[in-house]
């Protein structure tokens, strides 16, 4: 769903955490919409619950339908992880698709069934997000 910013429209896109057989749908969006920041604020589990499939891979390339997601980058942080991917579609190869830089800010202080104890962290977190999405860029998912 597509939420509007303040005087922006269609700012955000509201996503569920993308399940096993959604991964493919979800890296489509990225794609179609122009995305360039993912803002993720749950964790893979919670109380040994599976809450999102990793729709990234730890390191080297992955192919998820046709998008191909390469890991650029990892940054772990205290309150959360900044991880870079650059992404392709996969298609035909004497059509050479551009490739795109993708930012995954992933929030893991986030308590299950809580709140965090100080908003210091979110705070951070929300001022990195806004700070590196570019101008040019489509809808932020989160």
């Amino acid at each position: 769903s597509f939420i509007n910013g303040y005087q922006e429209k269609n700012k955000f896109i509201a996503a569920q955490g993308p399940k096993e057989e959604t991964v493919n749908d979800f890296w489509r969006m990225i794609w179609e919409q122009n995305t360039a920041t993912i803002v993720m604020v749950t964790n893979l589990k919670e109380r040994k619950e599976c809450k999102c499939a990793q729709y990234w891979p730890d390191q080297g390339c992955w192919t998820y339908g046709n998008v191909r997601v390469s890991v650029e980058d990892v940054t772990v942080l205290v309150d959360y992880t900044v991880r870079k991917f650059c992404i392709q579609q996969v298609g035909d190869v004497t059509n050479r698709k551009p490739q795109r830089l993708i930012t995954q800010f992933h929030f893991t202080s986030w308590p299950d069934f809580g709140v965090p104890f100080t908003p210091i962290g979110m705070l951070k977190f929300l001022k990195k997000v806004k700070a590196c999405n570019p101008q040019y860029a489509g809808a932020i998912v989160v």
